[in-house]
């Protein structure tokens, strides 16, 4: 009874509430929660309509918050696809994945933005929406709305930072004007500046001041791209990629989507061409899934003794790989006839994995039944994505050079002031260096920066010009702001929201051998918020990077190894999409010794083409 009065009263409410009032979303919103416990009460199909149809208005409610927007779009998604009716879950997932640009304006703070994606759950929700489209048979279509909901801050980067050379040709006034504010909204794109966090001498109104220019920018890029859309070729100019697009990121391999939500877990698997397959994955769940993340991330000991390091390695590691291996690996190798056998000869296919969710923290690639001879990378070649558009993007952006114009650049820090040496960065870069020079590299293109040389402004400002960077040195993924995750030099961090505002035009090929340089934050998986997805963004669209702490004696064979494969045909034959299939020869190398054990080789992953 009090739940009917509560629905009877809050319909008075909203009937009361004049049409464009602030208020009338919010009531309508909380008008359909109650209606919602109704249902789920009495399970009337009568109350079953109700709060789905108070959630369509509220869609439909132009002046209405997007964050309210997106909560009623939420509500009548998820209402819809717990009860059988997948086809009007479809339709208000797209609503809702459209709707979190907005939620996450442009006008905020980075911390806003993040906390934003928090609220709406954005881990979750493309993962919600692929599962219903994949119910229902759409698998083009969950794939696109898969990536929609993903890396929402490197999505917006870009559509800054477009590439408008198309649009210029057809009107190069209204082409300027959006490079014009596409720059100034990009050049705090990363920071905290409009909240004073970075300017600590800035007063209140200062803030206040610099907030409201933002706010005036973001509006103005608003109706600029909503003038670019009136042209007739440009009227998806900055939408959703459609996916016979995004498959082209995939020339040579294929993509493997392993998509988890609560409505079950499924891969998808495609190339450049040919239809999408897709293999049901119904002997794990998503609280598997999260559980077995949870024992290689929160279990993993911090400075552990070599005691500590073996149980977490017999007890936690490996168990987890072993369920990865027999529960998902086996089924897609055999969609895709990849043989399940010990082999001498290395791998040759290339597959481009797309983890979501707490899939993120598992190292794929070393998935394996156990033992020294059989596991993912004895298998295939491994890649990652964090999306299919920012792989796209890095395919476009990979330029040819002619050798004088090939710069290398090498960062070093064997004594950090104030953490923990790492004496063999010396020869790591020692070695490298040498491989680049008897590869024919000119002389005179290669820096080294070490020790007190490597400063923060020195090596930013190196990495404007350099094609290829190696950098030596501890890294940190800052577990509360990712932007803040950063690389530590000799007086200070290099910090991603810096390398993330950098357009490197010359940028080829990135080796990071510092500790947690692709680690993500937990909290927001699919937001790849880490050193190597920013030195991707930047220019780099070839990236090798680590998943957690590696040993310091381990990083100099690994990376003479990829440099030695890499560049086996000197200066005049490299290609950077090599860098898979070196790394994948380096790794291999390395677990020839009998005493490096999977923690040890397991971090090393490769991004982008």
């Amino acid at each position: 009874m009090d739940l009917e009065d509560a629905i009877s009263n809050l319909k008075r409410v909203v009937d009361l509430t004049p049409d464009g009032h602030p208020d009338q979303a919010s009531h309508l919103v909380e008008l359909g929660s109650v209606q919602q416990t109704h249902f789920n009460q009495l399970g009337d199909f009568s109350d079953f309509v109700a709060p789905i149809s108070s959630c369509k208005v509220v869609a439909k409610l132009k002046a209405a918050c997007p964050s309210i927007i997106f909560l009623a779009a939420q509500k009548w998604a998820q209402m819809s696809h717990d009860n059988g009716d997948l086809q009007s879950a479809l339709e208000d997932y797209h609503t809702a994945l459209e709707l979190i640009q907005k939620v996450t304006w442009l006008g905020f703070d980075i911390c806003s933005r993040q906390d934003a994606l928090l609220q709406v759950k954005s881990k979750a929700f493309g993962c919600f929406a692929a599962t219903c489209a994949i119910q229902l048979g759409c698998l083009d279509e969950a794939v696109e709305l898969l990536d929609l909901g993903r890396s929402v801050f490197w999505q917006q980067a870009s559509s800054l930072c477009s590439d408008l050379a198309a649009l210029r040709e057809k009107n190069n006034d209204l082409s300027q004007e959006l490079e014009t504010v596409g720059r100034k909204l990009d050049a705090g794109i990363f920071t905290d500046i409009y909240l004073g966090r970075e300017r600590p001498h800035m007063g209140i109104n200062d803030s206040e001041d610099i907030g409201r220019e933002r706010c005036q920018l973001v509006s103005q890029w608003e109706s600029l791209v909503e003038r670019v859309r009136e042209l007739s070729q440009f009227r998806y100019f900055l939408k959703p990629t459609p996916f016979h697009r995004l498959r082209q990121a995939c020339l040579a391999g294929q993509v493997i989507i392993i998509n988890a939500s609560h409505y079950g877990v499924d891969a998808l698997i495609f190339g450049a061409t040919g239809s999408i397959e897709h293999v049901p994955l119904p002997n794990i769940d998503l609280e598997d899934l999260e559980d077995l993340s949870n024992k290689i991330v929160v279990e993993k000991p911090l400075n552990p003794s070599a005691t500590q390091q073996k149980r977490y390695v017999s007890r936690s590691l490996q168990p987890v790989l072993r369920a990865i291996w027999n529960d998902i690996i086996i089924k897609i190798f055999e969609k895709i006839h990849i043989p399940i056998t010990d082999t001498a000869v290395p791998p040759a296919h290339r597959i481009w994995w797309y983890p979501t969710g707490p899939l993120t923290f598992i190292p794929i690639h070393a998935a394996g039944p156990g033992g020294q001879t059989l596991d993912v990378s004895r298998l295939v070649i491994s890649s990652y994505v964090t999306t299919l558009g920012s792989l796209l993007q890095s395919r476009g952006r990979n330029t040819c050079l002619v050798n004088s114009q090939l710069k290398f650049l090498s960062i070093s820090q064997s004594e950090p002031p104030g953490d923990s040496p790492l004496p063999e960065t010396i020869k790591e870069v020692d070695e490298v260096v040498k491989v680049i020079h008897s590869a024919g590299w000119p002389g005179e293109n290669i820096t080294s920066l070490k020790g007190s040389e490597a400063t923060v402004d020195h090596v930013s400002l190196a990495l404007d010009s350099c094609s290829w960077v190696h950098f030596a040195c501890h890294g940190y993924q800052n577990s509360i702001l990712g932007m803040k995750s950063a690389f530590s030099l000799y007086d200070g961090h290099l910090e991603l929201s810096t390398i993330a505002s950098k357009r490197l035009s010359a940028g080829q090929f990135a080796f990071l051998s510092a500790c947690h340089a692709a680690s993500g934050l937990k909290d927001l998986p699919g937001e790849a918020m880490h050193l190597a997805a920013g030195i991707q963004f930047a220019g780099f669209p070839s990236v090798i990077a680590t998943l957690w702490t590696i040993r310091d004696e381990d990083a100099p064979k690994v990376a003479y190894e990829t440099y030695s494969h890499l560049l086996r045909n000197g200066i005049d034959g490299y290609d950077v999409s090599d860098a898979a299939t070196a790394l994948n020869r380096a790794v291999l190398a390395l677990r020839k010794d009998p005493e490096v054990t999977i923690d040890r080789w397991a971090p090393f992953i490769h991004f982008g083409i």
